[in-house]
């Protein structure tokens, strides 16, 4: 079997705990690897190595892993984790902690069946999907403290849906509700009788066309999958080019949020969203916050935006209890007013370490839900039994440097 017979030994540069298991009784308890925390992903870029270092220098074995990795009836996953620079396959211990991180490895229902079945083998899974974004969007809306700050969103019926959105604000934006990475959205605006202005997250520039012509295309769309037609919003733009601001919060090792960056955000030229993945690029906070318009006495930029993320985290936690990495972007318009664009629970990172934590409070947060407690910064290895705090939740923030 896995890891019986000439399969490769598995070593660990680092400190990983013996401990009893959780629950156990009697005068012999079972003994514990751990923290052992799978990261299901897809990918194997930067960002996943850096997950992976920081992990070791916390005390965590963690390693990469896909659906089609595990061995069940062995309770072995075939992951991938680094060694001497480069990625390699080898058996690992079953999973205590599962960081979900899944784009891109299949479908929502095959992804959510997958989950399942971990944890019905006593994995603890965390930052699973938000669900969509309209259910997302009506939760946020169910917030007296939020409802200000959301641009007006309907479910798209029909073109009279487009129609009279149109008639309200002049430009809408139509968006997939399942969609991700800024992919298929549309910007619409009025062009004159029985013609619309569109310019689309995939073709740069825009072009006018009937009505009808548009109207059948989503006729066609709608039958894959819900869409959102939302208020269009006049943000702040920097170089003729929309700008947003992604903010990163993670929980930590007493599973406390905390806000471990900010990046600004700038969409290509022409190109109707900022995401990284559809040709954004990172501008320097400062010059982007330098253009934002502000009352007199007013907070800096950065604090009002902390404390509208502060406001945002409770409402997270409501729907997902186990979320631990959650990104929230951020639109500033022309007045100064912020708009929550998008929360979501797979952010992106630009794969630079401007920060550790962005990186390293997964890992603490992996390891509080493995019964471990909170690792030591210094050298990765837990503080004496006792000294651990009491892991209650809070929204207590940070200052915010950026990702």
């Amino acid at each position: 079997g896995v890891g019986r017979g000439g399969a490769a030994p598995l070593r660990f540069r680092g400190r990983v705990l013996l401990g009893p298991r959780p629950g156990a009784t009697g005068g012999s308890p079972a003994i514990d690897l751990g923290p052992v925390v799978g990261i299901l992903a897809a990918q194997y870029h930067n960002t996943y190595r850096l997950f992976v270092g920081m992990a070791r220098r916390r005390g965590v074995l963690a390693y990469l892993f896909a659906p089609a990795d595990v061995v069940w009836d062995e309770r072995v996953v075939l992951g991938r984790s680094l060694h001497r620079g480069g990625w390699v396959r080898r058996p690992f211990p079953f999973p205590q902690v599962v960081f979900d991180r899944s784009i891109g490895i299949g479908s929502t229902e095959t992804i959510a069946g997958f989950l399942e079945q971990l944890r019905a083998h006593g994995c603890t899974v965390f930052n699973g999907d938000l669900g969509d974004k309209w259910r997302m969007y009506q939760h946020l809306a169910s917030y007296p403290q939020l409802r200000r700050h959301l641009p007006e969103t309907v479910l798209l019926e029909s073109w009279d849906t487009v129609r009279a959105m149109l008639s309200r604000w002049g430009v809408v934006y139509l968006k997939p509700a399942a969609g991700f990475m800024g992919l298929g959205v549309l910007r619409v605006a009025a062009a004159g009788p029985g013609v619309v202005r569109i310019a689309s997250s995939a073709n740069f520039g825009a072009r006018v066309v009937p009505e009808a012509a548009l109207a059948g295309q989503l006729g066609q769309w709608q039958a894959y999958g819900k869409w959102m037609v939302q208020q269009g919003l006049d943000l702040v733009r920097v170089g003729g080019r929309v700008c947003d601001v992604r903010v990163l919060a993670l929980k930590d090792g007493r599973a406390r949020w905390r806000v471990a960056g900010m990046t600004v955000r700038r969409a290509r030229p022409g190109s109707v969203v900022s995401n990284l993945h559809q040709g954004g690029t990172v501008l320097p906070f400062q010059a982007f916050a330098c253009r934002v318009p502000r009352r007199r006495g007013a907070a800096p930029l950065g604090v009002e935006l902390r404390r509208l993320v502060k406001r945002i985290l409770p409402a997270v936690d409501a729907i997902a209890p186990r979320a631990g990495d959650v990104g929230v972007d951020i639109g500033v318009d022309r007045d100064g007013r912020l708009w929550i664009i998008e929360v979501n629970t797979k952010p992106g990172r630009s794969g630079r370490l401007a920060n550790p934590a962005v990186y390293s409070l997964p890992m603490e947060y992996a390891r509080y839900l493995a019964g471990f407690g909170p690792a030591s910064p210094a050298r990765g290895v837990p503080p004496r039994p006792g000294t651990e705090g009491s892991g209650k939740e809070s929204t207590a923030l940070e200052r915010i440097p950026e990702v």
